[in-house]
């Protein structure tokens, strides 16, 4: 009796055993499967309002199938086993609420530098590029298929959602990218080569006429001139014109050269402008003179010391090399008076 009763327990076992196994075949848990991440790295550009027609936007795009490489995650670094392989990804950009297909490439093809411009963007989610403002922004997502632990087995994945995004931006992982359309106020900006410099009548100076944004976005050049000179243009950049101005003969006074109202305008028809600004040049035409000052005349020794005084100030430029010569058919060795710093004052 003591073996049937054995042989009945031993029995039981095996039936609860293989019972508890079909469950477990039933219930199906998934194969674990190997990420494949998506990285966007080298990221540049904009799209430049006052420039939309040359302004692009790229990055590259790469992944990371966590093989263990030493340039791979840095959690993932000199793992071992199974990985999963991207089979292709599928960029999609939208703009107000529109979204198209920018571009679909084969895993085999990252990494790949992916740009986009202005045009090609508002082309592709149905705007014109004129409805574009400062502040807009087109949004580039995406969808990919993996082969799943390299078993065959094609896994479509979507864009990562909000618990994947930002945790590890800082090695390039890709959820989305935004694309800003950015702008710049318009400014102008007018210099005098030699500020505070005091110009004779008939002298010359350059003045630079600095522009924000580049002179093929205005509207039409601001007028620029002299109310008691003239200006000749010298030369010019993308951004900025340099003038020669010249005092008109017989002048004396504070010139003012003027840069009228700017503006420029984008792809948009939008136009930003700026009031016109203007410097002022001083300009004299009366001829220095000089006189001596008995106030500071001293004697030492041999040597006597007498004070000079210009009545104005030579400029700068003329001050490096400003000295006062005098003869003397009573006095030998008479030196020469340099002018202070001031350009007005000097010994003999």
């Amino acid at each position: 009796m003591k073996n049937i009763s054995r042989l009945l327990i031993i029995l039981l076992s095996a039936s609860f055993i293989l019972s508890s196994c079909e469950d477990e075949d039933v219930l199906g848990f998934p194969d674990f499967t190997v990420p494949v991440i998506l990285l966007a790295t080298n990221v540049t550009g904009d799209f430049d309002w006052s420039d939309l027609s040359n302004s692009t936007y790229s990055f590259t795009l790469g992944e990371e199938n966590f093989d263990g490489a030493a340039d791979g995650h840095k959690f993932y670094v000199g793992r071992s086993g199974t990985v999963s392989t991207l089979q292709d990804v599928t960029l999609f950009i939208t703009y107000d609420g529109e979204t198209s297909v920018l571009q679909t490439l084969q895993g085999s093809e990252l990494p790949t530098t992916v740009s986009v411009t202005a045009a090609e963007a508002t082309s592709l989610t149905g705007a014109d590029i004129s409805m574009l403002s400062k502040g807009d922004g087109f949004l580039i997502t995406y969808e990919y298929n993996i082969d799943s632990n390299n078993s065959g087995n094609i896994v479509n994945v979507g864009t990562p959602g909000a618990d994947y995004c930002g945790g590890f931006t800082n090695e390039g992982e890709f959820c989305s990218l935004n694309i800003p359309v950015s702008g710049t106020a318009l400014s102008v900006a007018t210099s005098q080569a030699e500020a505070d410099t005091v110009l004779r009548a008939g002298a010359t100076d350059s003045v630079t006429v600095a522009f924000s944004n580049p002179l093929a976005s205005l509207v039409a050049e601001p007028a620029i001139t002299a109310a008691n000179g003239t200006l000749t243009e010298l030369s010019r950049s993308a951004s900025a014109i340099i003038f020669s101005y010249t005092a008109a003969s017989g002048f004396t006074g504070a010139d003012t050269i003027n840069v009228g109202a700017a503006s420029i305008v984008a792809a948009t028809g939008n136009i930003d402008a700026i009031a016109a600004s203007s410097i002022t040049v001083a300009v004299d035409d009366t001829a220095p003179t000089y006189g001596w000052e008995f106030g500071a005349f001293s004697v030492s020794d041999t040597t006597a010391t007498l004070g000079i005084a210009l009545s104005e100030a030579l400029a700068p430029l003329a001050l490096d090399s400003a000295t006062v010569s005098v003869t003397s058919a009573s006095f030998d060795n008479v030196t020469d008076a340099f002018l202070s710093v001031s350009g007005r004052t000097g010994t003999i």
